[in-house]
């Protein structure tokens, strides 16, 4: 249990982003799924220019860095298990 906390202690900035953006993912399609509503969309497009190439381009690059975020989740959790 201890070396546990060691690990968990030991966890870096760039961790947590994954882990923010891991979370941010999993609320957005559980919203898209219950509501549909697209948590992720909405933001992008409050934030972006409103140019339909543009728009896509980004949505496309936020969801390939969310499942970055999710596959390094799964390297980090089996390095943590090891």
């Amino acid at each position: 249990m201890n070396n546990y906390r060691m690990k968990i202690s030991k966890i870096r900035f760039y961790d947590w982003i994954a882990y923010f953006l891991l979370f941010i993912g999993g609320i957005n399609y559980s919203l898209i799924a219950l509501f549909d509503f697209n948590l992720i969309e909405k933001i992008i497009s409050l934030t972006a220019p409103i140019y339909t190439v543009t728009f896509e381009y980004i949505k496309t690059i936020v969801y390939i860095i969310i499942g970055i975020s999710a596959i390094y989740f799964i390297y980090n959790l089996n390095k943590l298990r090891s």
